[in-house]
């Protein structure tokens, strides 16, 4: 289930329980909490990522730095390769790659999406990580 209908779920849970056991809470009450916990859950999924960063064994969407000669329009229609990531890190951070075909080459976190699209890392061309020493679990 994705983060955003577990932190639905979760606030709306807590929203139910702090109606049942406080005394002076009306359905004025329950209308405010229930209306901040849809915001909060709006702005979990968004948050989240920037305070998880990537993980060993997250999906990540790679760019390739000959991509930058094609304009942002065409960029849009060509698909992006995926892979997972072999190390932990942050924006910013080197990290390894393991691409389907077995390949893992060096990345640079470039930033996260949030909802709907796992983080995208920028192709160091010149950079390949042996593959006998990852593991991902």
């Amino acid at each position: 289930m994705s983060l955003f209908f577990r932190s639905v779920a979760a606030y709306l849970a807590l929203v139910l329980v702090a109606y049942a056991f406080l005394p002076d809470a009306g359905p004025g009450f329950l209308f405010k909490a229930s209306a901040l916990a849809a915001g909060a859950s709006l702005l979990t999924p968004i948050a989240v990522p920037y305070l998880r960063g990537v993980r060993k064994g997250d999906s990540v969407e790679v760019e390739s730095p000959a991509l930058n000669a094609v304009p942002q329009v065409m960029r849009m229609l060509m698909p992006s390769s995926a892979g997972m990531a072999a190390e932990a890190g942050r924006k910013g951070a080197k990290i390894g790659v393991v691409f389907p075909d077995g390949n893992v080459r060096r990345c640079v976190i470039t930033g996260y999406e949030g909802f709907f699209k796992p983080a995208r890392c920028r192709l160091i061309e010149r950079e390949v990580i042996d593959a006998s020493n990852v593991t991902i679990a």
